[in-house]
């Protein structure tokens, strides 16, 4: 009885390809998590530097450009604007931005490096809009990348940052005014790139780390289930073994107590050819001691006599021979034998019994038809076939007949026993095979015969079932075996 096998090596595979999927989702999250941190954190730093160069430049607007020009703000012809790009270039170069764009509190460009867009209204520009007194609105922009889908884009990756000052820190005339300036993010987006570097490399590691640990304790695990698979075998082996010795046993017992119950039957059957044989003796002794030599004139009723007690002997002979065969043990061994001889020498067996209890037995005679050959151990099918008789011995009354039918079903030879007794009620035909469970009366019977029946079926690769007659009179046993040569019968020992 061995189930199927566990395969470590399939459950050592299928989980370590579950941790290498995790690992690389794990690390796969925490690249882009650590990337958007680190972004995040340089950003902020690329924005304070923003910030601060944002209010210097209002000082220097307010110093250099308000105090010259009090009456307006938007430079009027060619020569202020390159005055106020000349101040603009300053800052570029010193605080290493790439564009500057100042903005008035009505969003329209006040300078960006080229006089034509001077006084142009900012249309479509969110980030300005989202701008506010004393708010720093910062993004990334990647090399290429065209500014607001405009035409002018950055050979390197630039951080743009729209700063609103706050209103106490700058000139009553740039109050709601808004410095645009573009940062080259160069250093922001190596710095960013090396941390991703820095935590992709700790992160293998430390995946390498976990792998390791795991497939060990994978490996300790497969360890363990050989390990455990194998006891557990053994003690399969050893419970199978055990089973089957308990089973013999059983059988054994019931054999020797089915004897006890044939041996008072056969008493009655054996003083009959006893007394001939006791009178027959008798009358020749008598005659001896009477008549002497004239008796060799009835050397035919000597001849008489002597056929008699020789006839009577050997039947003796033959029902204890009978007797002590079935009563003896043997190793379980497989034989073709036809099925139909042995429901006939079970019946033959069971017959004396039948006539003490004033029953009869009909069975069919050994060539009444076809042969059905089984492949069995002849002892143990004989002693299923007197359980199943006994039983319905005690299941029908005086002048009742036990019925004995043999006959092929399929790939399946078949022998039944059926009474005409009480029957089967519901729950005695749900629980009829269950040991020591048995209908009969307190101290008639201890409900392991049809029990053993059924192991010894089963054992022979067949099943006994219990069924409802037809005409719904008594019960029926059928007992089903393989044909020989239909299902290969397990060698001795694994039965």
């Amino acid at each position: 009885m061995e189930g199927t096998p566990t395969r470590p090596a399939t459950l050592l595979r299928t989980w370590m390809l579950q941790s290498l999927l995790v690992a690389g989702t794990a690390m796969t999250v925490l690249y882009f998590v650590v990337g958007a941190a680190a972004t995040d954190q340089e950003t902020g730093l690329a924005r304070d530097l923003a910030e601060r160069a944002s209010y210097h430049v209002f000082r220097e607007i307010e110093d250099r450009w308000l105090s010259r020009h009090p009456d307006r703000i938007v430079p009027a012809n060619q020569a202020e604007f390159d005055e106020l790009e000349r101040l603009f270039v300053l800052h570029r170069e010193s605080l290493e931005i790439e564009r500057i764009v100042w903005f008035d509190d009505k969003h329209r460009i006040v300078h960006c490096g080229d006089f034509a867009l001077t006084g142009v209204l900012a249309e479509g520009d969110e980030d300005l809009v989202r701008s506010g007194p004393g708010t720093v609105v910062a993004k990334l922009i990647p090399a290429g990348q065209r500014i607001h889908g405009g035409p002018i884009s950055f050979e390197v990756p630039v951080l743009e940052v729209y700063v609103e000052p706050e209103p106490d820190r700058v000139h009553e005339r740039l109050r709601g005014h808004v410095i645009e300036l573009y940062l080259d993010a160069t250093d922001v987006v190596q710095r960013v790139d090396a941390s991703r570097r820095v935590t992709l490399l700790s992160a293998l590691c430390v995946g390498a780390a976990l792998f390791v640990a795991v497939v060990r304790l994978l490996q300790r695990a497969q360890r363990q289930l050989t390990e455990q698979n194998q006891r557990l075998r053994s003690l399969s082996i050893g419970l199978e073994r055990e089973v089957e010795a308990r089973t013999q046993e059983l059988i054994r017992t019931r054999r020797l107590a089915d004897v006890g119950t044939l041996a008072a039957g056969l008493a009655h059957e054996i003083n009959n050819p006893l007394a001939v044989i006791g009178a027959s003796a008798q009358g020749l002794l008598d005659r001896l001691r009477r008549r002497g030599d004239a008796l060799l004139a009835e050397r035919s009723d000597f001849e008489e006599y002597l056929r008699a007690i020789e006839g009577e002997t050997f039947r003796c002979k033959r029902i204890t021979e009978s007797l002590l065969s079935f009563a003896r043990t043997r190793p379980p061994t497989l034989r073709r034998v036809d099925l139909r001889e042995l429901a006939a020498e079970v019946a033959a067996l069971m017959r004396p019994l039948a006539e003490a209890r004033r029953q009869e037995i009909a069975a069919p005679a050994p060539d009444a038809g076809e042969p059905l050959p089984v492949e069995v151990a002849p002892e143990e099918i004989k002693q299923l076939l007197v359980n199943l008789v006994s039983n319905a011995f005690d299941a029908g009354g005086a002048g009742q007949q036990v019925e004995v039918t043999c006959g092929r079903a399929g790939d399946h030879a078949f022998v039944a026993v059926r009474d005409h007794g009480r029957g089967l009620s519901a729950v005695g035909t749900e629980r009829i095979f269950e040991p020591f469970f048995t209908t009969k009366p307190p101290g008639e019977g201890v409900g392991m015969g049809l029990s053993i029946s059924r192991q010894i079926a089963e054992m022979h690769r067949g099943r006994l079932i219990a069924e409802v007659p037809s005409d719904g009179v008594g019960a029926r046993f059928r007992c089903e075996l393989p044909l020989a040569g239909a299902v290969a019968p397990q060698p001795e020992g694994k039965r």
